[in-house]
């Protein structure tokens, strides 16, 4: 048993929900307790402790003193986090004074701070979740002082009116901002670019940390995994639109998706500002080149070592290489050991005789709600790939584009076909 008295309640910090990040002290002080109240899904972090009570945390957090007042002590209660950031410790406290003790774990904050490599001592923190919004003018005035603020967001479909709120009637749309979901887990999220860019980022995750006005973050180290959101400072491209086939290098055998076809697959794949994009298939890179111009993080897996030097010699003349990662190999081989965090969207330029492999690889590199788009030359790639979609559950679409470049023929102008293509997209659920 612990050298706690029986009438010891003990908070323990869990972290972000992932075991390799709870302490030992804490998993040691939870399996001597006689009782644990946690979430189900921090109580399962925890191996079995024989004779002792594991029950969950109440509907309602009201009623949870009274239930730990009638456990047999020591009772211990799981909470996400640190107990020390916004936590169900402060209710503990008020109701139990000193017979209640912590254990610190990670919070969120600790860990946007590290992802951003920024100091965050100087930060002030508000939290959203289930609170009242704050005074406009006392957030305004805590997001612009050095070390920025730090708000806690509420459950996920609360967060679009946040932001929302917070862009507006805030008035700071233009701020720079970072955001990150469901941090230290495998869904980790992070994004930079301004509030009014970030509130269009369609992921949503469980816990969500917004943090205004940070400082420049660190430049990641080369070779590393492609980071999140718009790169600072990015070189964007002078020309409007889409870049013009004509301004892509040519080898043969290396094929260039067509300016229209680009244009709807970044459609298709919108929003893109501080997206990450994973692509199969680099070929030329012109798809790669358009995603980076919209302000994706790209990952782009392409085989061909010629393909691959003709797309860096694109993307560096465009200043654009910084934004995309090029990596050497077949999908879906290729994709098992890739270092990176999921992405919000991928583009199959290229598959080869394993569809159903590629697409079943792709698909386990999204997150919740990703969207995959497929181009297809070949007539029976189409309804292999929407069957294989719906089998997994995706509500999928599907265009057949037949487009036609205008070219001129003396003093008058004529459409000349291109080849038809097949744009198939599926999002998860």
């Amino acid at each position: 048993m612990t050298d706690h008295p029986e009438n010891a309640v003990l908070v323990l910090g869990m972290g972000p929900g992932d075991p390799r990040w709870l302490p030992p002290a804490a998993a040691d002080l939870a399996l001597s307790l006689r009782t644990l109240f946690g979430d189900p899904r921090h109580l399962e972090l925890l191996p079995p402790a024989p004779g002792q009570d594991r029950r969950p945390l109440p509907p309602r957090l009201a009623d949870l003193p009274e239930l730990v007042e009638d456990a047999p002590g020591p009772v211990g209660v799981l909470v996400s986090g640190d107990p020390g950031f916004y936590s169900l410790a402060r209710r503990l406290r008020e109701a139990f004074g000193p017979r209640v003790r912590s254990l610190p774990g990670i919070s969120c904050l600790q860990l946007l701070a590290a992802r951003l490599g920024l100091p965050w001592e100087r930060t002030a923190t508000r939290s959203l979740h289930g609170r009242a919004l704050p005074d406009p003018q006392d957030l305004r005035a805590a997001a612009t002082a050095p070390g920025g603020a730090a708000l806690l967001l509420g459950a996920a479909p609360e967060v679009p009116e946040q932001l929302a709120w917070l862009a507006e009637e805030a008035g700071l749309q233009g701020l720079p901002a970072a955001l990150g979901w469901d941090l230290g887990t495998p869904r980790e999220q992070v994004f930079r670019g301004t509030l009014g860019e970030l509130r269009r980022n369609p992921f949503r995750g469980r816990l969500g940390l917004l943090w205004l006005a940070p400082p420049e973050p660190s430049r990641p180290e080369a070779g590393g995994a492609a980071p999140s959101g718009p790169l600072p400072g990015r070189t964007p491209c002078p020309r409007r639109g889409l870049l013009p086939d004509g301004d892509f290098l040519r080898h043969p055998g290396v094929p260039l998706t067509k300016a229209p076809l680009r244009g709807l697959v970044l459609a298709l794949l919108a929003p893109l500002e501080g997206s990450r994009i994973l692509e199969i298939g680099t070929g030329t890179g012109g798809v790669t080149a358009e995603l980076a111009r919209a302000g994706s993080r790209v990952v782009s897996l392409e085989r061909n070592p010629e393909a691959r030097d003709l797309a860096a010699r694109h993307l560096e003349r465009l200043g654009l290489g910084d934004q995309v990662r090029l990596v050497a190999g077949s999908a879906p081989e290729a994709l098992v050991d890739l270092e990176e965090p999921p992405f919000q969207g991928a583009f199959v330029g290229g598959h080869g005789p394993d569809l159903e492999g590629v697409l079943d690889g792709t698909l386990a590199r999204l997150t919740p709600k990703g969207r995959i788009v497929v181009a297809s030359l070949g007539l029976a790639t189409a309804p292999r790939t929407l069957e294989h979609l719906e089998r997994r559950g995706l509500e999928t679409g599907f265009w057949r584009i037949a487009a036609a470049e205008g070219r001129r023929l003396g003093p008058h102008w004529t459409p000349s076909a291109l080849n038809p293509v097949d744009l198939i997209w599926g999002d998860l659920p």
